[in-house]
């Protein structure tokens, strides 16, 4: 009975954790997303015509912009599809690490109930981050199936 009565005390706070970070990273993404909305109205506002607009979206300097705001221009996507890919990469090893974190304070607790815990949470960051990389490299292997993924060009070597 007494091991049950520690349940609250672990989640509540993890789920507490959590629930702020989730909240700090919508109003930071609705944020970013409404000074694009904002920074693009005021692109269109200063072309007369549609024309005007897609001669300087077409343009080398309209390309750049375009790029710096991570939007999609007429040639393609500069960023889109492998940044996607290299995010679901970042976010499914952030994922594993924690999972084996998780892992080593399963080891080092002495309360079986709270290593119990961490131990299931572990397991479910894990698996969740195995999820990701998976999904990164069937979404590779789909895109260069497809042609979406232009093949590498020569690579610069860092010296």
């Amino acid at each position: 009975m007494i091991q049950n009565a520690i349940w609250p005390l672990v989640l509540l706070p993890f789920m507490a954790m959590v629930l702020a970070l989730l909240l700090v990273w919508g109003f930071v993404k609705w944020r970013q997303s409404r000074q694009k909305a904002e920074v693009l109205t005021k692109l269109i506002d200063r072309f007369g015509t549609s024309q005007e607009l897609a001669d300087f979206m077409n343009s080398p300097s309209g390309a750049e912009f375009l790029k710096t705001l991570n939007i999609a221009g007429p040639g393609g996507s500069p960023g889109g599809l492998s940044g996607q890919v290299l995010s679901a990469v970042r976010v499914g090893i952030i994922l594993i690490m924690l999972g084996l974190g998780a892992f080593v304070v399963t080891m080092i607790i002495s309360n079986p109930v709270v290593a119990d815990v961490f131990s299931g949470a572990g397991i479910l960051s894990v698996a969740l981050g195995v999820g990701f990389l998976v999904a990164a490299a069937a979404s590779v292997a789909l895109s260069k199936r497809l042609g979406l993924l232009e093949p590498r060009e020569t690579a610069k070597r860092i010296p």
